[in-house]
């Protein structure tokens, strides 16, 4: 059956305000209510001129949703004349930290949920079987769990933007700075008198490290302390903490207050595993060290 407002919806036209903000401009663009995602997108492309534009996705941010329907109308969506979209690229670079504590840089897509954002990060890191894993946010920049744990105050380091000895640091454009040790994951000496652990580096091998520095990701080095170790989290009020921070795996990063070069944890979230062999070096490491820290 018709819609009877289709044909008034299609007379009214008004409007709609577009933020770009990797151009720092914003556009407007007239349109009507049964106008699609997709020819919206063509608007705005051919306003911001001759470029690719492929990798480029609406955002609402007072609806927190991607506009990721391209033959929905802005009608289903509920967009009206006051909302405020952004045209922003869909893909951008995480750094994820693997259980064996080494850091790798990645470029995902934000605009798909959770649960593929993962396989698409155990795919570039050669990991089998990512349906049994998941990601973890970054507490360091939660004033709350420092208030809670007195994990800043403990390990002998001011808590200040999510920034802490040992971790990489926002630095300008697309690169990451690493406050102590070098790019290759090389420790600063310890202090006199002190002895430090050290566990073997199986989880990826040289080779592998090389391949994935070829297909996009930057092996960034190893951590020096986890934040995911019996050690630290001692009390029931700490472990629910972390337990929040679990990514939900239906929603996408986006949604979930996860901006382009922040710090997430990939760890085995579901420990019904689909196949143990000793033979793969990788796996058997992984769950070494996510069982370890």
């Amino acid at each position: 059956m018709a819609d009877p407002g289709a044909d008034a919806r299609k007379e009214l036209d008004w409007d709609l305000h577009i933020h770009v903000p990797t151009q720092g401009v914003r556009k407007s663009v007239r349109v009507t209510s049964d106008e699609s995602v997709g020819a919206l997108m063509i608007k705005i492309a051919e306003k911001l001129g001759d470029a690719d534009w492929s990798d480029y996705a609406l955002w609402w941010p007072d609806n927190r949703i991607w506009l990721n329907k391209p033959r929905q109308s802005l009608y289903a969506y509920g967009i009206m004349s006051d909302a405020k979209l952004e045209f922003s690229p869909v893909h951008r670079h995480l750094t994820v930290e693997l259980p064996d504590r080494h850091r790798y840089q990645v470029r995902v897509n934000f605009a798909v949920m959770t649960f593929f954002t993962v396989c698409e990060i155990c795919q570039e890191l050669n990991v089998r079987h990512p349906e049994e894993m998941s990601l973890i946010k970054s507490p360091d920049d939660k004033e709350g769990y420092a208030k809670l744990t007195g994990w800043a105050k403990r390990k002998g380091v001011k808590h200040r933007g999510g920034s802490r000895e040992g971790t990489p640091s926002r630095g300008d454009g697309d690169t990451l700075s690493v406050d102590s040790g070098d790019i290759l994951g090389h420790s600063p000496p310890s202090s006199p008198g002190q002895r430090r652990r050290k566990y073997p580096n199986l989880a990826l091998a040289p080779s592998q490290r090389s391949e994935i520095g070829m297909s996009g990701s930057t092996h960034l080095g190893e951590a020096e302390t986890s934040l995911f170790s019996d050690k630290l989290y001692r009390t029931s009020h700490e472990r629910t903490y972390i337990n929040g921070l679990w990514l939900d795996s239906s929603k996408t990063l986006y949604e979930q207050d996860v901006n382009a070069h922040d710090l997430l944890y990939l760890r085995f979230k579901y420990f019904s595993f689909m196949d143990i062999d000793p033979r793969v070096r990788t796996k058997s490491t992984m769950l070494l060290k996510n069982a370890t820290y």
